[in-house]
């Protein structure tokens, strides 16, 4: 079985109107395959994203380190942070149609303005730069987060940070699709 994911950013106007801005791979990091194996044996499950900025202009930090985990993001410190983001309600998921050619489970957290992390988020001088889905067992205690997968935010292969935008929240997806490696 393979396993692809694909995150997309999106500005999230008042209106609800969602703008897609950004679409990249992302990397499953070692601690995403504890979380797979836990995942399979318990009620252990994908809830929640971290989405790191920098209010100034961020360097390029790929590649991201397979043994990156929730530290990391706890590490940062002013003027870097990060937003700890709870999913959408239930995450969605398509079948594929014949073949077990593949199936999608896609996930969704959006900014609210008041879920940063570290240094404070301000509108045309913050900007996202990476992500990650994560397994948040508690809500209110982030030293129990468990990473799945992570990638750098770019356009066409290029880095490219996602600014903050006035009045405009950030929305992140990630689909996950299961393929089976067994056909040809």
């Amino acid at each position: 079985m393979q396993i692809i994911g694909q995150f997309e950013i999106a500005y999230v106007h008042a209106d609800g109107r969602r703008v897609p801005i950004r679409r990249m791979r992302n990397t499953i990091l070692y601690t995403g395959y504890d979380l797979l194996a836990q995942m399979s044996a318990s009620s252990t499950y994908i809830n929640g994203l971290y989405l790191e900025y920098l209010n100034g202009v961020p360097v390029d930090p790929t590649p991201i380190a397979l043994a990156r985990d929730r530290s990391y993001y706890t590490g940062l410190v002013a003027p870097s942070g990060y937003c700890r983001l709870a999913t959408l309600s239930e995450p969605s998921f398509s079948a594929s149609a014949a073949e077990y050619t593949g199936n999608v489970v896609t996930f969704e957290a959006i900014t609210d303005g008041t879920s940063a992390g570290g240094a404070a988020i301000v509108d045309g001088s913050t900007q996202f730069f990476t992500t990650a889905l994560i397994s948040m067992p508690s809500g209110a205690d982030p030293t129990q987060d468990l990473l799945y997968n992570a990638t750098t935010i770019q356009a066409s292969s290029v880095f490219a940070p996602v600014p903050k935008v006035a009045n405009v929240q950030v929305s992140v997806r990630c689909a996950i699709q299961f393929v089976s490696s067994l056909i040809s």
